[in-house]
């Protein structure tokens, strides 16, 4: 309710309705996530954090840990998954890579988990996930050969100079 005074010194009480509409952070996958093994798994992101401004952004991959981003003075994000892997999100533009695809495999996927916080403690999250293939071994032959017989077969019977040998496809 609200007095006013009018010129002739009346007062009138006037009633008013305030309606508060808290701005919520918004977040909406624009690329879905794609990768495969040997890169990185890339996709993009757009994040609004609204009038009242943003707290953190966080990811989790697979229903693991959420971990939250440092943002650097670039406005980019860097999150630290451990064992050298980490996402990486572009402030500006939503786009993201994570790095912690191995070079092969049998098929995997990733699933991420973005979760936005505005400053009075809204979220929002969205989820993408990228489907691996399996790595693809048709074609690939390997052979070990030594010319020495007596070692490749272990013929002395003696396990102490037996010989590892390691072989590589590329």
């Amino acid at each position: 309710e609200l007095t006013v005074k009018l010129a002739d010194g009346t007062e009138v009480k006037v009633p008013v309705k305030v309606n508060i509409i808290d701005d919520v952070p918004t977040i909406t996958v624009e690329t879905p996530a794609t990768g495969a093994y040997g890169s990185e798994i890339t996709g993009k992101v757009a994040i609004e954090f609204g009038a009242d401004g943003e707290k953190s952004i966080t990811v989790k991959i697979n229903d693991g840990t959420e971990v939250q981003g440092v943002k650097g003075t670039d406005g980019n994000y860097t999150f630290d998954m451990g064992a050298g892997k980490t996402v990486e999100l572009n402030g500006a533009t939503g786009e993201f890579t994570y790095n912690g695809v191995p070079t092969s495999g049998s098929g995997a996927t990733y699933e991420f988990e973005f979760i936005v916080t505005d400053s009075d403690g809204d979220t929002a999250t969205a989820t993408t996930t990228a489907t691996v293939v399996a790595t693809n071994l048709d074609g690939l032959t390997a052979a070990v050969t030594s010319s020495d017989t007596d070692v490749a077969n272990n013929k002395d019977a003696d396990n102490s100079n037996d010989l590892v040998h390691t072989v590589t496809l590329n």
